[in-house]
């Protein structure tokens, strides 16, 4: 009891350090092992304090807290390369096997010296798989919560497919009668719809349907859909039980879930979407719509990529409407090439039906093709702006900052206090194309940024080197987005169509100056927009520290922004070149 208070008490001393769970947890393993065997070996906690115990119960904590704080930082490889990691790890089970052929000392010397090993090679690995790996391919870290969120998911999904199975066999198999009867198949579409929309209760944050014409299935059509996820596949069925899927081989040959996809119907095409008509044509003659990912694979990146024709194809030959559904969030709680899954928002919007006597788009199916798919993009961007909501961007940014620091995560906390402020900014920019962010410090507006808009250019500028580094790593695969230190741009080689700058943080950067600044906005197209801001006060004056207001005024400068003195944001447009 004793031992398991002292080490709930270092738990909760070390989560206010690190403000996450994760390394504490890293400290309280090797912590709770070494305890135990001191207690195995010289008995239980006793009054007189020996200094093996001042040792283990007050420094070890805090040597294992900061190890950790080494292993987590950027250039970790420094102090741990892989050589010597897998050298002590190999040694810790030399060490561990020698116990069981000296078993006079196995108590004593070779357990604690496994121990020791163990804790050195298995937090830099730990810190290697949560964060250095991830961050080395510019994606967002590994965490507790989504390590236990996906083994819950995963361990549902399995049990489901299980029970799905058994059920399948039940209906199918042993109760005597036609095997394709329409109310048995219809009964176990209903099953999949209900265990599907179970799965999206139980995993993930929110699910919200939008359904602009009510639209109840009822009608056969052909369903497209975005593809950015393998949940896209159970957001889609949990929609309604008048769906068939049009799968890959790989699904049809599963061995987990391959026999309920048969016994729902679904079907494969990878023979051809000609061959497989007259089957299609029975289905939807039973009242069942088709659905069809027609980019034919996941998007990596959320965007959509060029549609295929078998959608529009089967919709010409069976004479069925398109119904468009757009899908956002699934990409975000897992994506392409990843297995953990990330608690998000979801949302999917059932749109209006496209009817083959659309006048928007050609009658010939290879030109609609490529027409649907220039409006599926036009239509996508502007729904993910109406999902992308401060609560969903605030989970998203606190996930891709994690084991980033304590600073960070105030300074996180902080902007979202002034989520207003940051759809403002956005707005803003939405039709920029070239973005300069002067004191860009992590990259936190640029994140933000590149969660609203598409199709800009993003430069961020901060002399702090630690700032710089962090906001290099997570942009490191973005290719539109580049950090640097000021000392590092050459300005007269770049043309921008606004400029951001943070005033508070420039405030005391000596690289900043305001000869470099007149050099920056002269570099500014006409009609740009200049946006000083200042998130951590609301002290107007400070707006104007290296910026005189009146001679914005009165030098082809137009001031948008109301002249408020509690507006931390100032916009003023450029007149004149």
């Amino acid at each position: 009891m004793v031992l398991t208070g002292y080490l709930l008490l270092v738990f909760i001393l070390l989560c206010l350090l690190f403000q996450r769970p994760e390394q504490p947890l890293m400290v309280i393993v090797p912590l709770a092992a070494a305890l135990n065997l001191w207690i195995y070996d010289v008995g239980f906690f006793g009054i007189n304090l020996q200094k093996t115990q001042v040792f283990l119960l007050v420094l070890m904590p805090l040597l294992l807290a900061g190890y950790i704080k080494i292993a987590f930082h950027r250039k970790y490889y420094r102090f741990f390369p892989k050589p010597l990691i897998y050298l002590l790890l190999l040694m810790g089970v030399l060490v561990s096997i020698s116990s069981y052929f000296n078993p006079d000392h196995a108590g004593g010397v070779f357990q604690y010296s496994s121990l020791v090993l163990y804790t050195l090679a298995g937090i830099p690995l730990t810190a290697h798989f949560l964060f250095h790996n991830r961050a080395n391919r510019g994606k967002a870290p590994r965490t507790l919560e989504t390590i236990i969120n996906s083994v819950i998911a995963y361990i549902l999904f399995i049990t489901g497919c299980l029970m799905l199975t058994l059920l399948g066999v039940f209906l199918f198999v042993l109760i005597p009668g036609h095997r394709n009867g329409k109310k048995r198949r219809l009964l176990y579409h209903h099953i999949i719809r209900n265990f599907c929309r179970f799965l999206i209760f139980a995993t993930v944050r929110k699910h919200k349907t939008i359904n602009l014409t009510n639209n109840t299935f009822t009608r056969p059509s052909i369903v497209i859909a975005n593809h950015q996820s393998f949940i896209d596949l159970i957001v889609i069925l949990s929609l309604n039980p008048n769906l068939v899927l049009l799968t890959n081989d790989w699904v049809w040959n599963s061995p987990l879930f391959g026999r309920i996809v048969r016994w729902a119907d679904y079907y494969p095409v990878s023979s051809g979407i000609e061959n497989s008509l007259v089957r299609l044509k029975n289905k939807v003659d039973q009242g069942f719509s088709i659905v069809v990912f027609p980019e034919g694979t996941r998007s990596e990146n959320g965007k959509i990529k060029r549609f295929k024709k078998g959608a529009f194809y089967l919709a010409e030959k069976l004479g069925l409407d398109i119904l468009p559904v757009f899908l956002h969030g699934t990409g975000i709680g897992i994506t392409k090439g990843e297995f953990l899954l990330k608690k998000t928002f979801l949302t999917t919007m059932v749109s209006d039906g496209i009817t083959q006597e659309d006048r928007r788009f050609s009658n010939s199916y290879s030109q609609r093709t490529k027409e649907v798919t220039t409006w599926f993009r036009k239509e996508y961007t502007k729904f993910q702006k109406r999902c992308m909501t401060p609560s969903l961007m605030e989970g998203q940014m606190k996930h891709a900052f994690a084991f980033r620091g304590r600073l960070l995560n105030r300074k996180l906390k902080s902007l979202f206090v002034r989520e207003n402020y940051l759809l403002k900014l956005a707005l803003e920019l939405e039709q920029a194309e070239q973005i300069l962010h002067l004191g860009c410090g992590a990259g936190e507006i640029g994140r933000l940024l590149n969660m609203q808009l598409t199709n800009f250019q993003f430069i961020g500028l901060d002399s702090r080197k630690t700032s710089i580094e962090i906001a290099a790593d997570m942009a490191a695969h973005d290719e539109h987005m580049t950090f640097m230190k000021p000392s590092d741009f050459n300005p007269d080689r770049v043309e921008f169509d606004a400029c951001l700058v943070d005033v508070g943080r420039i405030r005391n950067d000596n690289e900043i100056t305001h000869e470099f600044l007149q050099n920056l906005l002269e570099r500014l197209k006409k009609p740009g927009k200049l946006i000083l801001y200042n998130f951590d006060r609301d002290d107007r004056q400070e707006m104007s520290y290296l910026f005189s207001l009146n001679d914005f005024d009165n030098r082809g400068w137009q001031r948008k922004s109301a002249n408020s003195e509690r507006n931390p944001i100032l916009i003023f447009r450029k007149l004149h070149a």
